[in-house]
């Protein structure tokens, strides 16, 4: 029987895939038997330009932001922007701000619209909710023809 357990320990080693993981510093996960959040949705900018309240770091733990997904779909084939989104905490902090566009805004060329996908560890205090605005600093169409999309995920920890 040990053998059996020797060879097999020998060939997992020999034969196992190597994977990646990526660590966050943090004195604590915790929460729970599952301490990860995650929200997503689109925000109609024909209706505003604000998303409240997108993802909440309860009380007694902190929320470390570890992924972001941000951009703007556009209704039209043609129509280009320049904006940025920003993450707003509701203790008036601003956790980032991410610079968007699509397009060759001095000719006037329509290009592939900026998307965001990043990994961070962006640390989100206990009782903190976030926001998103979106602001568009140029457009060529009116607000109804764009729509921001967000993928915001992470896991609650000890402060």
């Amino acid at each position: 029987m040990i053998r059996l357990i020797s060879i097999l320990v020998l060939c997992s080693a020999v034969w196992g895939l190597p994977s990646e993981a990526t660590a966050y510093p943090s004195t604590a996960v915790a929460a729970g038997a599952n301490p990860v959040r995650s929200t997503s949705g689109l925000q109609d900018l024909g209706e505003g330009f604000s998303t409240p309240n997108v993802i909440e770091a309860t009380d007694g733990y902190d929320l470390i932001l570890t992924d972001i997904f941000l951009g703007y779909a556009v209704r039209r084939n043609d129509a280009y922007y320049s904006g940025y989104v920003q993450l707003l905490g509701s203790d008036g902090v601003t956790y980032g701000s991410y610079v968007m566009q699509a397009g060759r805004l001095y000719d006037g060329g329509v290009g592939v619209p900026t998307n965001l996908a990043g990994s961070t560890g962006i640390r989100i205090p206990a009782g903190v909710s976030l926001s998103i605005q979106w602001t568009l600093t140029y457009q060529s169409e009116l607000d109804y023809w764009y729509i921001g999309a967000y993928t915001l995920a992470g896991y609650l920890a000890k402060p």
